[in-house]
């Protein structure tokens, strides 16, 4: 993506972020922006250790939400998002990305503790620095949420996630289930612990000549998928069928109803269905979030 194309697209996210003076009138439409900061240990993917890199990002976006449709027992809210992401050292790895979606939270029964539920589908279009990795993404997901006692807060959700890209080793299509628990330890802390499982698809990257012969053939028998990848001079990205597991565990520091400051852990192991190849990554991240509207 040429550098017009990206000032195009932040200039876009600051006309948005420029319009919450004009949400305060309408106590159905906000406007959300956050700010994060960040490094991953292994933005490669790689299996060996000769070929993992990591790296540090910032990113930044907005969003503009509205209240289209109140019922009594939920409402129906519309999205609209731009974000950009930069990393520091492997540039081909920074986007930007919009897109939009709805959102249906219903609870057919009142009362402290009766569980609610959300039906959610988003669509984005992702710009990167590598051809290969330009996206159209379609995410649809069901939660059901349900308030414990009055410090312990319960998500849990299945998804299903299509991503066209064009490069094949980043067409990935997964289906994933996660829990979430929020635990208020005070009035304006928040500690948070999310599982998350999926299934589909896997994609890493490599240098051939650090692979030895046995792992070598196993990449070339089992991959779905292999090219060469336009971010990481020399080596090869491939996609497999695989599971992926994520941990994470995280600390919300409210500073009052519209704002907050998060730090968050982010440990996932991924391991492909045949040839037992595997790849670890811990992302830590902080971020600040701000809401503007009534």
């Amino acid at each position: 993506m040429d550098a017009l194309k990206r000032g195009k697209l932040f200039a876009n996210i600051l006309v948005l972020s420029s319009v919450s003076s004009l949400t305060y009138a309408a106590s159905e439409m906000a406007v959300n922006l956050d700010a994060s900061v960040g490094i991953s240990d292994n933005v490669t993917r790689a299996v060996v250790d000769a070929d993992i890199e990591n790296d540090i990002f910032a990113s930044a976006g907005a969003s503009l939400v509205y209240e289209a449709v109140s019922f009594d027992t939920g409402h129906i809210v519309l999205n609209l998002e731009l974000s950009a992401t930069e990393f520091d050292e492997f540039s081909g790895l920074s986007h930007v990305d919009g897109g939009g979606g709805a959102n249906y939270t219903f609870s057919p029964w009142a009362g402290f503790g009766m569980p609610w539920f959300a039906i959610d589908v988003q669509y984005k279009v992702i710009e990167f620095d590598s051809l290969l990795r330009d996206s159209n993404l379609f995410v649809a997901t069901t939660t059901l949420g349900k308030r414990i006692d009055d410090r312990t807060d319960m998500r849990t959700a299945f998804m299903y996630e299509d991503r066209d890209s064009d490069g094949q080793a980043f067409d990935t299509r997964n289906v994933s289930w996660f829990i979430n628990f929020d635990f208020t330890l005070k009035k304006k802390m928040t500690l948070y612990t999310t599982f998350k499982y999926q299934d589909g698809d896997i994609f890493s990257s490599a240098d051939p000549n650090n692979l030895n012969t046995d792992l070598l053939l196993s990449i070339i028998n089992n991959s779905t998928a292999i090219e060469f990848d336009d971010v990481f001079n020399g080596k090869l990205v491939y996609r497999l069928d695989g599971s992926t597991q994520f941990y994470t565990i995280g600390l919300n520091l409210a500073r009052n109803l519209d704002s907050a400051f998060d730090i968050s852990v982010r440990f996932l192991t991924a391991e492909a269905d045949e040839g037992g190849l595997e790849y670890e990554d811990l992302t830590i991240r902080l971020s600040y979030f701000h809401r503007f509207g009534l």
